[in-house]
């Protein structure tokens, strides 16, 4: 049993109703039978063509959820229940949306189908908005570097899908010129050449760098496909097959201290969208490093003030 081909009619309650519908096999495993135009679009598809026949759990991050869905829906279970579950949209965004399934029988009671419903629970501006608000939360709430910097890195996620993410400091030129050290904080991917080369807490040469292009022309920098480009560093990327990046600068008083870099395996991952998100959150994140500076110096004195003290054997302590 399958969907009748819609009328004009139906076409356009389905496009005002802006509710993604699918069918799928009835199986924890199931492929995608049946969706229509608003749900492709929640998916990041450009025709459901592209849809229809893949797995249905493979379009969300956390297949377990997508499974306790669809074995609730099985078993009759917390029928009309909405599960809210991350979607991996095709473009790398992630945004959640929540789900209905039903199951569908024919007249022997056996299982002919999933029928469901998709629904947006994130405007790309909510979501901003909602992750700009967060970020905002975190530094107030932490001075650790750390501890503040994954915490950042795993909002940006719900937004800009990356496989790895860094910061990069300008903490000053060497003596022959043109060389930079950078401080390397990094989240993600942990092997091969990259993760080599550059290491965390590491130095390298600006020359040749993501970071040069950033500090040369003061403008955030996308690299489309690492694989077609000119710059060392990228050529580095590419052999560990991540084909997209992305860098941000990151500025205090009008003056660059460093940029955020984004890597992911996709070609031509990131995009202006990402962009307007990191427009908001740089600044956070530079009053963060900023705020880490200042309390990583005030702690050292004061336990250099404190060991100093106890060398000193003075009847006035």
């Amino acid at each position: 049993m399958s969907l009748t081909k819609p009328d004009n009619r139906e076409k356009t309650i389905d496009q005002s109703l802006q509710i993604g519908i699918f069918q799928t096999d009835p199986v924890v495993d199931g492929n995608i039978t049946f969706i229509n135009e608003f749900g492709t679009k929640l998916f990041g598809f450009d025709s459901p063509d592209d849809v229809v026949g893949r797995k249905f759990k493979d379009v969300f991050v956390n297949h377990d959820s997508v499974s306790e869905l669809i074995n609730n829906v099985l078993q009759k279970k917390n029928t009309g229940s909405e599960f809210d579950i991350v979607c991996k949209r095709n473009d790398g965004i992630e945004s959640l949306v929540g789900v209905i399934g039903a199951l569908v029988e024919d007249s022997s009671g056996s299982a002919v189908r999933i029928d469901g419903t998709i629904r947006d629970k994130n405007s790309s501006e909510e979501l901003e908005r909602d992750i700009v608000t967060n970020v905002s939360k975190i530094i107030i709430s932490n001075l650790y570097m750390k501890e503040v910097y994954k915490n950042i890195c795993e909002e940006l996620h719900r937004m800009i899908f990356w496989e790895r993410v860094s910061i990069l400091l300008k903490e000053g030129v060497k003596e022959g010129g043109g060389v930079v050290d950078f401080a390397v904080m990094t989240k993600g991917l942990k092997k091969g050449s990259v993760f080599d080369k550059f290491k965390e807490k590491s130095s390298h040469a600006m020359v040749g760098s993501i970071f040069e292009k950033v500090l040369l022309t003061k403008k955030p920098f996308i690299v489309h496909d690492t694989a077609e480009d000119d710059l060392e560093t990228n050529k580095i990327f590419a052999k560990d097959g991540l084909r997209s990046r992305m860098a941000y600068p990151l500025t205090m008083k009008d003056k660059i201290i460093g940029c955020i870099t984004f890597s992911a395996k996709p070609v031509d991952c990131f995009n202006k969208k990402h962009l307007g998100l990191l427009e908001k959150v740089a600044p956070f994140l530079s009053i963060a490093i900023e705020n880490s500076k200042i309390y990583f110096k005030a702690t050292k004195t004061e336990k250099e003030y404190n060991d100093l003290f106890k060398t000193i054997d003075s009847p006035w302590i």
